[in-house]
């Protein structure tokens, strides 16, 4: 499918002055709610400041995620609805981006691609999923995942539309998994190096939430950063931060011990150092020093890994998750072809397992199965094989000049490997974060068109 695009004309301030002073009189005579007036003055300050540079604004959302959500809105007196800065951003981003497109049209285009539209069927589906659901929080809490994926990937191919921005978004994530790891090792800091670590490590959270997910997102992010640091010119004294943020996001992995995101990570690894072959040397000399200090200073750490990595198929967390498994397959069995509901799943499970039971099943195909049925899974089936057929599109030349490339191509393998292992997508914060990076590689690839179209006309 084509790109569509909106075309824009040239600012007009006229309506702009009609709105102030209706909304001057909406205030002065008390007719709306103070939160309204809040997020319309946002909006109008940040469509004056940023309706030209809206792109940073998305750049900050990222490493915001980092401080969870802490802003909360009380719905009703029992439901207390939580929302973070980041999404306030999202949200803010895409309004202002709206309001550009109206009053500013000399150079804005509207992107809507294929993938936008499968994300667009895949929400309307879910809130058509309305009609059979049990639990209105569960049905809201799942729906904003949706949403704001949606609105993550919308914004990103509208915003991160050039390498030069690509490269500024990657040093925002580098900037995320810097202080990620950082609230890691603080907290097991805190711990005291005790054996919570390895006992009890759903309880172990921070800001962003539960450890398993932190090394879900580090394991996304970390190829990308070592491939962007090896397509850098040695000049550039980022680069040294961009290397410090991935060895400490692969220390923050090692010491969770999340076997997912290790299994995940690996994977990419080993892709980037089969595909960036002018650099395994370097590759290897970093892996070794690092595999060499990590066993010398976390020894305790590096021993328990090495336990859970070899009792990984009888270990008690392996043997719930095939009976979490046995149990998604059969609510599929009865509900294939329109599931469950958008977020109903935890009630199902919650039934066969006899006590309250609040996780997502950790497969996302089958997270969308039971959510709803075939057609969701028809969906994301869809997204995947335009991601795969994307990926393959890519300009020879364009790749070998830009290793990112590679980069790009590890994080979405790492995030399918750890999706088929644990739930990613569906989890509100990591898919802010890979919609955001999928939009960019979908920008980097018509920039990898457009070189090779330029490239034969000269």
């Amino acid at each position: 499918m084509q790109e569509k695009s909106l075309k824009l004309n040239k600012i007009n301030y006229l309506p702009l002055i009609f709105i102030a002073v209706i909304f001057l009189m909406l205030v002065l005579f008390n007719l709306v709610n103070p939160t309204v007036i809040i997020s319309l003055l946002l909006i109008f300050i940040g469509y004056i400041l940023f309706s030209q540079k809206l792109w940073i604004i998305l750049i900050i959302a990222l490493p915001m995620l980092a401080l969870g959500q802490f802003l909360h809105f009380e719905i009703r007196p029992s439901w207390i609805y939580e929302i973070s800065l980041s999404e306030v951003l999202l949200i803010l981003s895409a309004a202002i981006l709206l309001v550009t497109a109206i009053y500013n049209r000399s150079f804005l285009k509207i992107k809507i691609d294929r993938i936008f539209f499968l994300l667009l069927i895949y929400l309307v589906i879910g809130i058509i999923s309305f009609y059979s659901i049990d639990n209105v929080r569960l049905f809201v809490s799942e729906l904003k995942v949706i949403v704001f994926s949606l609105l993550a990937y919308w914004l990103s191919i509208n915003l991160i539309d050039t390498v030069p921005k690509i490269k500024k978004l990657v040093y925002g994530l580098a900037f995320l998994v810097f202080v990620l790891s950082m609230q890691i090792f603080w907290e097991i800091l805190q711990l005291g190096f005790s054996s919570r670590l390895f006992l009890d490590r759903s309880s172990v959270v921070i800001p962003i939430g539960a450890i398993a997910l932190v090394s879900a997102v580090l394991s996304l992010i970390l190829p990308l950063l070592l491939a962007f640091y090896f397509s850098m010119p040695r000049e550039n004294k980022n680069r040294v931060f961009i290397l410090i943020s991935f060895l400490l996001g692969l220390i923050a992995i090692l010491l969770i011990m999340a076997k997912a995101a290790i299994i995940s990570l690996l994977i990419a690894l080993i892709y980037l150092f089969i595909k960036i072959k002018q650099k395994r040397l370097a590759l290897a000399l970093v892996f070794g020093a690092f595999m060499v200090i990590s066993s010398l200073v976390f020894a305790p750490y590096m021993s328990g890994l090495v336990d859970r990595v070899a009792n990984v198929s009888v270990d008690k967390n392996t043997q719930f998750r095939k009976q979490e498994y046995q149990i998604g397959w059969k609510i599929i069995s009865q509900h294939k072809w329109f599931g469950v509901g958008i977020g109903q799943q935890p009630l199902y499970y919650q039934k066969e397992f006899g006590f309250e039971y609040r996780n997502l099943v950790n497969n996302f195909l089958m997270q969308s199965l039971i959510d709803l049925g075939l057609f969701g899974l028809l969906v994301i089936s869809l997204i995947i094989k335009k991601i795969i057929f994307i990926g393959k599109s890519f300009n020879k030349s364009f790749i070998l000049k830009n290793p990112i490339y590679y980069g790009f191509i590890a994080s979405l393998l790492a995030a399918m490997v750890n999706g088929l292992l644990e739930v990613t997508i569906f989890a509100l914060f990591y898919s802010i974060i890979f919609w955001v990076i999928v939009g960019a590689f979908i920008n980097l690839s018509i920039e990898s068109r457009s070189t090779e179209s330029t490239a034969n006309q000269n």
